[in-house]
């Protein structure tokens, strides 16, 4: 929700001082985007918002409230305030689930993939998984919806890592795709030429990029439930060997490794993800911003539970860590530990955030990963064209930075400290910030 300027200053011709026609700006990012233009819109608008934002695939829904309209009275003749939102929740087709449920039995290589809405699985599903032997891949946004610790997890999927998983999408003859979006990141061709059991809130139909053998239309959590009930009726089980998936999931990992020099100083990235997964206690939210280090924390850090590791949406925004991570204290009070990662750049974008987590004391840790550039776009550049141009700069004294914000501040001097460094940080009663100088290649 948005204030605005009032009605009558809203012409465009000549165009009206300090206006900009909010609901044009804001549809190409949201569901919808409605302008409330008397004090008689304000509840059907909001019900028909909230109706949009949380009916098929949930997102966002953008309201402008002109400031005359705000301040007008509103009669009591017109009735209740109160909003009224009906559910469109669509009832699981159990002909569509039985369909689905034969055939990944006529398979003997299934594969699941993982989208964000998957996050919101029931355990009964996950412990299913295990029972019937299918390996689970994820998109950024799908991390945690799966234990990466379990020998099914092959892992998070990134488009910008040439990767061992073709050995498994070569091998593979169906995939299970729940929750997906294709603003996640991951190109469908990775389930071309595959039998495809779509499952989510929208067909694939409404999407146009996946041709799915059948699809499970609904609430995502009941259809899943009701498809691995389905097969274990039927007492399916894939042919994957443990040892195959476990092979691949360590080529993985060894890949972004060897690609690195893990003695360095400037550290390795995955060097401190490794440091960071003994650091923590497992109760943690990890926040990432966007940058190469994003792709650290992706590949390099093995999430354990929903809901716990947190990416920017499809816009990949840099900066988008601190506010988030304000957010999901204000959202879960003060029990859970919150821990952001970022680059400097990121870091340096939404600075003035460290006011707000310090004036409402939100016991924020935070990690900067510092090699003074726009590492992820100096080295795209640099593998595509062989050169780059302004984007190094100079840090501030991060010492003297968090001190002005009166935020106490670690450094890490080498690799001999780190894990030390790292204990202190978690074990800190109030906002910290740690800097480690970082080499990415």
């Amino acid at each position: 929700l948005s204030g605005q300027l009032e009605t009558y200053n809203q012409s465009t011709k000549p165009q009206t001082h300090q206006y900009i026609d909010l609901q044009k700006l804001f549809e190409p990012i949201t569901k919808a985007a409605f302008v409330i233009k008397s004090q008689n819109d304000i509840k059907p608008t909001l019900e028909k918002a909230i109706k949009i934002a949380t009916s098929g695939r949930k997102g966002p829904v953008h309201i402008t409230l002109p400031v005359d309209v705000m301040e007008r009275k509103v009669s009591k003749r017109s009735g209740s305030l109160a909003l009224k939102i009906k559910s469109d929740k669509i009832s699981t087709q159990m002909a569509a689930v039985e369909k689905a449920a034969n055939v990944i039995k006529k398979s003997k290589y299934p594969v699941l993939f993982f989208g964000q809405q998957a996050q919101y699985l029931s355990e009964n599903v996950r412990r299913m998984i295990g029972k019937i032997s299918i390996p689970v891949m994820t998109s950024f946004l799908g991390k945690g919806s799966f234990n990466e610790a379990n020998p099914l997890s092959l892992g998070t999927v990134s488009r910008h890592v040439k990767d061992k998983l073709k050995d498994v999408l070569d091998k593979a003859d169906l995939f299970i795709v729940v929750g997906y979006d294709y603003i996640e990141g991951v190109h469908p061709s990775i389930f071309q030429e595959k039998e495809i059991v779509y499952i989510d809130t929208i067909s694939p139909a409404e999407e146009k990029i996946i041709k799915s053998t059948v699809s499970l239309v609904g609430d995502i959590r009941e259809n899943t439930d009701a498809l691995f009930k389905s097969l274990e009726n039927l007492n399916y089980k894939s042919k994957w060997l443990l040892s195959f998936i476990k092979g691949i999931r360590h080529a993985r990992y060894q890949q972004v490794l060897d690609a690195q020099e893990l003695k360095s100083f400037p550290l390795n990235p995955f060097f401190v993800m490794q440091a960071v997964q003994k650091a923590m206690a497992g109760d943690e939210h990890i926040v990432s911003d966007v940058g190469n280090h994003k792709q650290a924390v992706g590949l390099g850090f093995r999430a354990k539970r929903p809901l716990t590791i947190h990416f920017s949406n499809g816009l990949s925004t840099m900066g988008f860590s601190l506010p988030f991570a304000a957010g999901i204290r204000f959202a879960k009070g003060t029990k859970d530990k919150i821990l952001v990662i970022c680059g400097d750049g990121g870091f340096l974008m939404n600075v003035q955030e460290l006011e707000t987590i310090k004036r409402y004391n939100l016991n924020i840790k935070i990690i900067i990963f510092v090699d003074n550039a726009f590492g992820m776009i100096k080295s795209n550049l640099l593998a595509k064209y062989q050169r780059v141009k302004n984007l190094d700069f100079t840090n501030p004294d991060f010492k003297y930075l968090a001190k002005s914000f009166g935020i106490e501040h670690i450094s890490v001097k080498g690799k001999q400290d780190i894990q030390t460094k790292l204990k202190k940080l978690l074990g800190a009663k109030h906002t910290t910030l740690m800097t480690i100088p970082i080499k990415y290649s």
